[in-house]
């Protein structure tokens, strides 16, 4: 159900934007002329991708790694013995160190909370205005992967 409302959320913010002629760029300025009303579909369609995504590719590269782990196992001739107790300790390496911890996370907090953090990152880091919208995400996160003087100074100069 959460996925339909993004894709539904997402849907009418390009329907929406399907009549522009021009291009986009969604930094400080084009996020500071939205609406409340256009900034709470953007923010709800940005944070679900970002999570989405990032959960995705976290799963993607484990399996990419267990399948190349795989690869060298068989090609090793282990025997049944052997490679019950490497799976074991790949299992607990997997478990100890995929830094879960480290998924964006927008839950618990209503949609405005992180609009509001939005608006206060660009108010706060004018040097940042050029900076697109979705790399202030990861500082306005329950669980920043950065501060937002990180994200501001990571803007080229």
């Amino acid at each position: 159900m959460y996925r339909f409302f993004t894709v539904v959320a997402l849907a009418i913010f390009v329907a929406s934007a399907a009549g522009a002629t021009e291009t986009v760029s969604t930094d400080g300025a084009w996020w500071n002329d939205l609406t409340i009303n256009q900034k709470v579909p953007v923010m709800f369609g940005a944070t679900s991708a970002y999570s989405t995504g990032y959960s995705a590719g976290q799963v993607d590269q484990i399996l990419d790694t267990a399948a190349q782990v795989v690869d060298a196992m068989n090609s090793l001739h282990w025997s049944t013995a052997q490679r019950a107790k490497f799976n074991d300790a790949w299992t607990v390496a997997i478990k100890n160190h995929t830094p879960i911890s480290a998924l964006p996370d927008f839950s618990g907090k209503p949609i405005k909370a992180y609009i509001d953090g939005m608006d206060y990152f660009y108010s706060n880091h004018p040097e940042a205005s050029q900076l697109n919208f979705s790399f202030a995400l990861k500082c306005i996160q329950n669980k920043p992967a950065m501060t937002c003087d990180d994200v501001a100074r990571s803007v080229p100069r």
